[in-house]
């Protein structure tokens, strides 16, 4: 009789499992099985289809590995293995001498690198993916249902059938893509955004998909591989190797990849071999597994009320009024349309600003053609009926539908949810609005927008969030959610942080034993407390709270939100449509005042319209290397283009008058106080580096380093340096010659890379080193190869400053003869007890780039420097990090040193004066918008997404902190300020708080460790003034940002208009008094 020994994989996602004989041939695998959170009730089922299969006296054994199979282990008293042992084991058996597997399944990716000693194997190195499952398995599930559109009718019920079908057909539609689109996929949320945004634009859905999966890719090696050796054969295993889509953009990188037999048990295999191996022998019985969450046996945790609707009342009419006879003349109506990143809506609204109809339906991914079927809904049912006299959209595609509709008003989703509220009460005081991708918070005082906040980068919590958890635990998102959460008796207290800690809070306690109903009790009190403390944060909370958007549909939320707040809130009829509404009734307004003028549309045409694009390259700046493809769109002879990385397209779309762009004033006193003393790298006639130069093929080819050949460093063209103009002196010099450029033509080359304190400093280093004798080189903007490059190359989780700095090291570090990477550790400041300390990745750059492009540290002058100690205290460590064949004189480097350090100074000034002379060149009555944040991201037009030019062409008068003198603040409110360009900042919010027509906006980038203590300290200096705070990353998408950016300009101009009617009102007081 033949024994058999049986593995399970029991993963975050699936179940999956083999049973192995003698030999330790695999005799039977179980299909693919996702158990949808009911992992007890599953693995029962599967066990018994096994020993019903085949006998319980032929199975020996029965381990367990995976996430969840520990604590099954430990229920049936059978044997469990770690699952990195097991998947090893499992892909050793299949590939013998396997050196690198690629490992990624539900929530986890990891990378295996093994060596051997004869037949024994050993793990060489190990790395995995932190606690963001972004990049796995089911990172890829959401946004396959996220654009599967079947997923989301309001019968749809999860089934293993249906979501395979669908994942199927999203790999399927992938799989025909011409060019990948741009998706970053560091983070779920980054990637929703971009993925909605790139939709918005009408980038074509197969090149989303794969530009989501190559994105995948790219993150992988970036994070996982992170330079290493990647060796030969390599196999790639885990439920994502099934995906072909994802193999193909693997096989870009490492073409040998080979998929393996049984690939998605390997885990399972593994476990068995090693039961078999040890002479394990264990007889299990099913039964014994009982499923804890059905039972509710297990307590202990951590609880919240139970959910109650006491205080708000629902108003039971959400229909419309009804028609009546019909009218000879056709009813003369204004059309608004909210085209959000989940669903779109419409309203029709006639000239008593009632509505007369509307309609709610999915975005699907395809703003335009949802918005042609609207139309066809509304000329269906509606259309004889009504006269439409003007159209205004708003929501995150509002642009490009704005376009395709010749719409009459486009305006942001905060200013159109607040017109919209008021005119259904004019008393509200806050609205909290809930949509699919975004949730806001607005501040009304007297109808107007006061204040207003969006979530900067988690999406935990919207309505996109609950739909997809809702989905996973087979609960219909309308109706029976609400249903169940209300009638939960012990609602389990969940994280509220991220998607993925939530989701991990949520099935972590189901495996423990809690109840079903708890849990969905449970969500709603963590979307509640997720938006209190995200959004809403230290905000006044009025006392009239109207609740909008999907989640407002809702009961147990509107119960959790009630139980926090103990208020009621106001949930007014037709809040899912409250967007449109505002804005229908917006143009309804500009059209009373003569602003808009009635057009015939025709309406039938654009609902048939077959829409299409062209594609072209972008020329329209010739120093831009980023080659971003447009999509020429034709709307009916009208041209529309969309698909620029910097929104050069949408901002020009502003018809008001313009401002003028101080941060293009500073970026040419930057380039003054450099050119003269060093030639840009993209000068040299040589091209940008792409992301896979300077090392090979590759990242495999990359991990071997950057280091020069047997011949000696590389050097840059010659005859380049030689044709370079004479260039004067900068301000502060007593005398005039050529450019050290030219005048040291047979010195060696340094090149100095512009990212992090390079975009202040710069001009300090380029002179202290020309001074020196040597010819400086600096690297050129940043692009978007320049950025592939750099992530690519950082083999740590850094912020996006610090990977763009990894790309231009990389872009010169063959390129020069030596690398200036000095190590900044702190910067002057006004006062002695301000440390003035950099951030720690920003002192540490230079070692985190020498190890992750492994130059050779004989081609890196790195002196470490305190800046705050002035320059005399410069002279040794500059000295010392010299080469010896660059060594200087004691006295000569000081000369350097002092000239640099006037240099410097010289600049500042120019900067200060520039400022001063710009905000006095402001027009009368104008509010200012002073831009706080680090010179890395407000100097960086990559970084920044070119806000400067935006703003400008917005007719918004704004300046960068830089330019404002604010040493003078006083900050002894903030005792021994750590951060250096902390205390800058905070000075600078001192300084806006205090004068009456300046406005703060502060900009910063994700995963800022300085600025997450920072922020809240900006927004309590500002007090009751609004902030903007904008958070960016590697995700290009402008159109998040320009819609903060309108947004915030109402507020202010709310603010700045209430605040000079209480001047002149003051005024006219004590003028009567007198």
């Amino acid at each position: 009789m033949r024994t058999l020994d049986v593995g399970v994989d029991v993963g975050s996602v699936s179940i999956n499992c083999v049973v192995v004989e003698d030999g330790e041939r695999i005799v039977w695998e179980a299909p693919y099985l996702r158990h949808f959170g009911l992992v007890v009730p599953e693995t029962r089922r599967l066990l018994q289809t096994v020993l019903d299969r085949f006998g319980r006296e032929a199975v020996r054994s029965v381990s367990f590995t995976g996430v969840h199979g520990e604590r099954l282990a430990r229920l049936l008293s059978a044997p469990y293995e770690v699952e990195t042992v097991a998947q090893v084991l499992g892909a050793v058996h299949v590939v013998p001498g396997v050196r690198t597997i690629i490992s990624i399944g539900g929530q986890d990716a990891c990378l295996f690198q093994l060596d051997y000693d004869g037949d024994q194997w050993h793990l060489e190195a190990f790395n995995m993916n932190g606690p963001c499952a972004s990049g796995t398995g089911s990172f890829i599930d959401q946004q396959g249902e996220r654009l599967a559109s079947s997923l989301y009718g309001p019968r749809f019920e999860m089934s293993q059938e249906k979501i395979q079908k669908t994942l199927e057909d999203f790999i399927e539609l992938g799989l025909q893509y011409s060019s990948p689109a741009p998706v970053a996929c560091r983070c779920t949320v980054f990637t929703k955004s971009d993925m909605i945004h790139l939709q918005n634009k009408g980038e074509p859905l197969p090149n989303i998909i794969a530009g989501l999966h190559f994105g995948n890719a790219a993150n992988y090696v970036s994070t996982i591989v992170a330079n290493r050796e990647v060796r030969e054969p390599i196999l790639f295993i885990g439920g994502m190797a099934s995906n072909r889509l994802q193999v193909e953009a693997f096989r870009k990188y490492y073409p040998s990849l080979r998929v393996p037999p049984h690939h998605t048990s390997l885990g399972a295999l593994g476990a068995a071999l090693q039961a078999r191996r040890a002479g394990l022998s264990n007889r299990v019985d099913p039964d014994r597994l009982r499923d804890d969450a059905e039972s509710g046996a297990a307590e202990g945790f951590p609880r919240a009320p139970r959910l109650e609707l006491r205080q708000t009342r629902f108003d039971p009419r959400n229909d419309l009024e009804p028609w009546g006879r019909v009218e000879k003349n056709p009813l003369p109506v204004f059309l608004g349309v909210d085209i959000g990143s989940t669903t779109t809506k419409y309203a029709l609204v006639e000239s008593q600003g009632v509505i007369r109809h509307k309609c709610y339906v999915q975005t699907q991914g395809k703003p335009i053609e949802v918005t042609q079927k609207l139309l066809r809904t509304l000329l269906d049912q509606v259309g004889s009926r009504v006269k439409i006299l003007a159209v205004a959209t708003t929501g995150s595609g509002r642009n490009v539908v704005g376009d395709f509709l010749d719409a009459d008003l486009v305006i942001d989703e905060i200013t159109a949810h607040a017109r919209g509220a008021v005119a259904v009460d004019p008393r509200v005081d806050t609205i909290f609005e809930i949509g699919g991708q975004d949730s806001k918070y607005i501040r009304i005082d007297n109808t107007h927008p006061l204040d207003f906040d969006m979530n900067k980068v988690c999406a935990a919590g919207t309505g996109s969030f609950l739909h997809e958890l809702a989905n996973k635990m087979k609960i219909n998102i309308v109706g029976e959610f609400q249903e169940i959460a209300l009638g939960a008796e012990n609602p389990v207290h969940l994280a509220e942080r991220c998607t993925v800690f939530m989701e991990s809070d949520l099935f972590g306690y189901y495996q423990k034993g809690a109840r079903r109903d708890d849990l969905i009790a449970g969500l709603c009190y963590a979307v509640v407390h997720n938006y209190l403390n995200r959004v809403v944060g230290k905000r006044r909370i009025g006392r009239r709270i109207m609740f909008l958007g999907g989640p407002s549909l809702n009961k147990a939320v509107v119960a959790a939100f009630e139980r926090v707040l103990d208020r009621p809130l106001i949930v007014p009829r037709h809040r899912e449509v409250m967007g449109a509404y505002g804005a229908a009734l917006a143009v309804k307004e500009a059209f009373e005042r003569g602003e808009v003028t009635a057009r015939e549309r025709d309406l039938e045409a654009l609902a048939q319209a077959r829409v299409g694009f062209v594609e072209s390259l972008c020329r329209a700046d010739r120093t831009c290397h980023n080659e971003c493809k447009l999509k020429i769109y034709d709307f009916a002879g009208r041209k529309s283009i969309w698909g620029g990385d910097c929104g050069r397209y949408e901002v020009s779309r502003h018809r008001g008058p313009q401002a003028e762009n101080a941060f293009l004033i500073r970026r040419d006193l930057f380039w003054e106080a450099i050119e003269p003393w060093a030639v840009r790298a993209d000068d040299l006639g040589i091209p940008p580096a792409s992301p896979l130069e300077n090392g090979g093929d590759g990242p495999a080819g990359r991990s071997r380093g950057l280091t020069p050949g047997a011949s000696g460093p590389a050097h840059c063209d010659r005859r380049a340096f030689s044709s370079v103009p004479d260039l004067e002196r900068g301000e502060g010099s007593d005398t005039h010659h050529p450019s050290p450029v030219t005048r040291h033509s047979s010195q060696p080359t340094v090149g100095v890379p512009l990212g992090l304190h390079s975009l202040e400093w710069a001009p300090f280093w380029v002179r202290l080193l020309a001074e020196l004798g040597l010819r400086v080189v600096v690297s050129p903007r940043t692009d978007n190869r320049m950025v592939l490059a750099g992530l690519e190359s950082t083999t740590a989780e850094t912020c996006f400053p610090v990977k763009v700095f990894h790309g231009h090291v990389r872009f010169l570090s063959d390129k020069c003869d030596y690398l200036f990477l000095p190590s900044v550790i702190d910067m002057p400041g006004p006062r002695p007890d301000e440390a003035g300390m950099f951030c720690p990745l920003v002192e540490s750059s230079q070692y985190m780039v020498r190890a992750a492009l492994g130059i050779d540290d004989a081609r890196i002058i790195r002196p470490t420097l305190y800046l705050r100690e002035g320059p005399d205290a410069l002279v040794p460590a500059v000295r010392k990090s010299l080469p010896s064949a660059l060594r200087r004189s004691p006295e000569q480097v000081a000369r350097a040193v002092r000239m640099a350090w006037d240099h410097q100074t010289a600049f500042r000034r120019r900067l200060l004066e520039a400022g001063r002379e710009f905000l006095r060149g402001i027009p009368e009555g104008e509010p200012v918008w002073i831009v706080t944040g680090r010179p890395y991201n407000l100097h960086d037009e990559r970084l920044n997404l070119k806000l400067g030019r935006h703003l400008a062409r917005l007719g918004i008068w704004a300046v960068p902190a830089d330019m404002i003198f604010v040493d003078d603040e006083d900050l002894s409110d903030f005792p021994r300020m750590y951060w250096g360009l902390g205390a800058r900042i905070l000075r600078a919010a001192k300084k806006i708080a205090r004068t009456p027509a300046w406005f703060g906006v502060h900009m910063t980038n994700f995963s800022c460790g300085p600025d997450s203590f920072l922020e809240h300290f900006y927004k309590h200096v500002l007090g009751e003034k609004p902030a903007l705070i904008l958070e960016l990353d590697e995700h290009s998408a402008v159109a998040g940002v320009l819609t903060r950016v309108e947004a915030y300009r109402n507020v202010v101009k709310n603010v700045y208009r209430e605040s000079r009617e209480a001047l002149a009102s003051e005024a006219f007081g004590r003028w009567l008094s007198n």
